[in-house]
């Protein structure tokens, strides 16, 4: 087996334990998405021989919806979302490129985990390091997917860097949650 596919496998098993961690916590569904998305991608492409440009950007119109899901937003502006997932269907099938597509969903996603964390530090006057390591983890998909649609020579290199920063941050989730005391660093000053 190639060291290639070795850390891509270890990086699967690292994102399968977030959501046993995260159970019952405000981002359970995110991580629950993430951690199923790769090994569904899995059995997509190998068993039912399935693109893996279908689960992906699925994984990331649903990693959007539970951030903040609330049914009362969805019934107030429900023609955006009609609009929205309308929009996403026929980018799902119009667009040749769907890592295009992909960087769009996970633009979103880092835009509402920078509104989130920038939020809790307003509201608190505390960097919660949990949502900025969330925010951390997103640009680097952002990152990894603007790598990919432009034609670099370290495109290859900087996929598994970012699979291995990856784990490492799936290993982060693993072990902390976001009201951990010791993540918040306060901003008051001590008189």
């Amino acid at each position: 087996m190639a060291i290639v596919v070795i850390i891509q496998r270890i990086s699967i098993f690292f994102w399968l334990l977030p959501p046993i961690r995260q159970y019952k916590e405000r981002f359970f569904i995110y991580f629950l998405i993430l951690a199923l998305s790769d090994p569904l991608n899995l059995v997509a492409l190998h068993i039912l021989h399935i693109s893996n440009y279908y689960i992906h950007p699925i994984a990331g119109v649903l990693l959007i919806y539970s951030i903040d899901f609330s049914l009362n937003n969805i019934k107030r502006y429900w023609y955006f979302h009609i609009l929205f997932i309308a929009a996403f269907i026929a980018g799902l099938f119009l667009i040749p490129n769907r890592i295009q597509l992909m960087l769009f969903l996970h633009f979103i996603i880092l835009i509402k985990f920078m509104k989130i964390a920038f939020i809790s530090l307003h509201k608190f006057n505390t960097i919660n390091i949990f949502l900025f390591v969330l925010v951390f983890y997103e640009l680097l998909a952002v990152i990894n997917f603007l790598v990919f649609l432009n034609d670099f020579d370290i495109k290859v290199i900087f996929y598994y860097s970012t699979i291995f920063f990856e784990s490492i941050i799936a290993i982060f989730f693993t072990i902390f949650k976001e009201n951990n005391p010791h993540l918040k660093i306060s901003l008051k000053p001590v008189r």
